[in-house]
């Protein structure tokens, strides 16, 4: 039985146009919180193996299936594609009454709510942490107020690279809850490359000798000089522009070499952040705030920084899974200048963190093969496990805040990129002119050739969450169609197929083999937690699946909740299905995807 330690915390992923469900998301504008009636004509549906789901009109309360139905199982998902969340009083479900001759899971009462997975259990790889904190925008007029100060004949002294003698004062952060609130800390250079500098603070606690920060700081710098090719053959360079003043209503940029003492050279700034010690869980992060000329910001240090917390870059269980969170943050940076630096655009964290645990899978073989072993279990895929337990309490495409909100964001984006390309895939999302939904529907559309709306492609996601097509499913490789090349390096970009249905004792993704350091199984935690609302099924395999009737509040942007209906009899060629609401009233953005298999 594997034990997963309590002390370690912690999204997924043919043609068929009828299964799309209102193509109006790709914008990020969602429905009105307004209610519905059931008062829309009956639908039908001629179900056959290349017409296998079927979306319900939002107002319908009928539908008619006809087809070779005997012997295949019924299987209904909610869906909320609006931003507000779904009570359940509006959630539709299958009348009782319409069922005969379908061999249904046990009835439950329909007004019940399936209980929430509240409570934080503690999954693999999620006491640690690393976000973006550039949620930074300057106020023009504060900015304005004091241009005069700022020359027109602006200059910086580049700084020289002395190891071990060149220091600076350096703006950092020891706030946890805020990433822009920084005091001066002087640092000293410790290494330095062609690719970065890297930076100790110098009464760093855990780094308290010559010695250990001259080791460090070269091992940092030794693999960020190997990486930082490869990740910026798939997603773009990083920005060499600084935002450095406000005329006509925005902000205009200027060359970072005119203002920065580093020039255009990556900075990675160690020290123990916000001097939690090893009671943090934050590993590293980056902030668009150094963008800015610290006329903007006196918390900027006017350049390109990345900041990694020196506890988790020295303990034995996390040394090596800190590159992995290194390349999570560079991602991030070259995120912020590609598309809203150079583009003008912004993309939301969903996204944003989407690509950046992409950016982990696609160069976890890289980073192994260079000396820093990332076990499955120390990344992106980690997440799984929280995924599967608990996907119904976060949209898919939504960030909360929550480790469940990037479980869920990584398992939509790792579907998208073995089904879709792989990093060919990730690559045109970063080289379009697009941000959100709209750059993976014209992603996916160019790599491929097709022409999906967003809505389609999820309805694949939710047909691969049930794990039972192999057309559309997370254990398949990506596609290794991108290679890098350098000297004897060549690198194709792996993202391994993901058994979800893994039976092995070993594997991380079996629940029934999963405990909590506390003794609980993740198996009895979903029977402690859900009971008999678990459909009967359900082999504690892949993401949870429940009976037809158990009613749960949705949560917004594409909230989903998985049921299993039941078996139709043998013979069976057509089938009558009535919808209600405990409300009698259903919500915009309120979807049933029904599915057949």
């Amino acid at each position: 039985m594997k034990i997963l330690p309590l002390s370690l915390l912690l999204l997924l992923p043919f043609s068929f146009s009828a299964c799309n469900f209102d193509s109006l998301n790709n914008s990020f504008t969602y429905p009105s919180y307004s209610g519905l009636s059931f008062s829309g004509s009956d639908e039908s549906w001629a179900y056959s193996a290349s017409n296998d789901i079927h979306v319900l009109s939002e107002n319908s309360a009928t539908l008619s299936i006809s087809g070779n139905l005997g012997g295949k199982t019924l299987y209904v998902a909610d869906v909320n594609i609006s931003n507000i969340k779904i009570d359940k009083e509006y959630v539709k479900y299958i009348n009782s009454s319409s069922f005969r001759g379908l061999q249904e899971e046990s009835i439950l009462q329909s007004e019940e709510d399936a209980m929430a997975l509240d409570e934080d259990f503690l999954l693999p790889d999620e006491s640690y942490r690393h976000f973006i904190g550039y949620d930074f925008e300057p106020d023009p007029e504060e900015f304005l107020s004091g241009r005069a100060a700022l020359s027109d004949s602006y200059s910086v002294t580049p700084l020289s690279y002395n190891v071990e003698s060149t220091y600076k004062y350096m703006q950092v952060c020891r706030n946890a809850n805020n990433t822009q609130s920084r005091v001066s800390t002087r640092a000293t250079l410790w290494a330095s490359n062609e690719a970065c500098n890297v930076w100790v603070v110098d009464d760093d606690s855990y780094l308290n000798s010559d010695s250990k920060k001259k080791k460090i700081a070269e091992r940092f710098a030794d693999a960020f000089q190997a990486f930082y090719p490869v990740v910026t053959y798939v997603f773009g360079k990083e920005s060499d522009s600084i935002y450095c003043d406000w005329r006509g209503g925005k902000y205009i940029t200027g060359a970072m070499a005119d203002y920065s003492d580093t020039g255009t050279k990556i900075n990675i700034l160690i020290y123990d952040l916000y001097n939690d010690g090893d009671s943090g869980n934050v590993l590293g992060f980056f902030s668009n705030v150094d963008y800015y000329i610290s006329s903007f910001s006196s918390s900027s240090n006017v350049g390109k920084y990345f900041y990694i917390d020196s506890y988790f870059a020295t303990a034995e269980e996390t040394k090596n899974s800190i590159f992995s969170t290194l390349v999570h943050e560079f991602q991030h940076m070259i995120n912020y200048g590609v598309k809203n630096i150079e583009k003008g655009l912004s993309s939301d964290t969903n996204f944003n963190e989407m690509l950046s645990m992409l950016c982990e899978d696609m160069m976890q073989q890289f980073l192994t093969d260079s000396g820093f072993t990332i076990d499955d279990d120390d990344s992106p895929k980690g997440r799984f496990a929280r995924f599967m337990i608990q996907y119904f309490n976060c949209g898919i495409r939504n960030y909360d805040e929550t480790a469940l909100s990037y479980a869920n964001a990584y398992a939509f984006g790792s579907w998208l990129c073995r089904q879709y390309g792989g990093a060919a895939l990730v690559n045109e999302m970063m080289s379009n002119n697009y941000t959100n939904n709209t750059c993976i529907v014209e992603a996916v559309n160019k790599v491929n050739n097709t022409n999906f709306t967003f809505d389609g492609l999820f309805t694949q996601f939710i047909k691969a969450c049930y794990g039972k097509d192999p057309t559309f499913t997370f254990n398949r490789d990506a596609a290794q169609t991108v290679s890098y090349s350098s000297g004897s390096t060549t690198y194709r970009y792996p993202m391994k197929a993901i058994d979800l249905w893994s039976s092995e004792d070993d594997s991380i993704y079996n629940l029934s083999k999963m405990s909590f350091s506390s003794g609980i199984s993740a198996k009895k935690y979903l029977q402690t937690n859900y009971g008999s609302y678990l459909s009967s099924a359900y082999n504690f395999l892949g993401p949870a699946v429940f009976t037809y009737d158990s009613l749960k509040t949705l949560p917004p942007v594409y909230g989903v909740f998985l049921k299993r209906v039941g078996v139709f009899s043998a013979g069976t060629t057509s089938y009558n299905l009535k919808f209600s609401s405990s409300s009698g009233y259903t919500r915009n953005g309120m979807k049933v995807v029904l599915y057949i298999k």
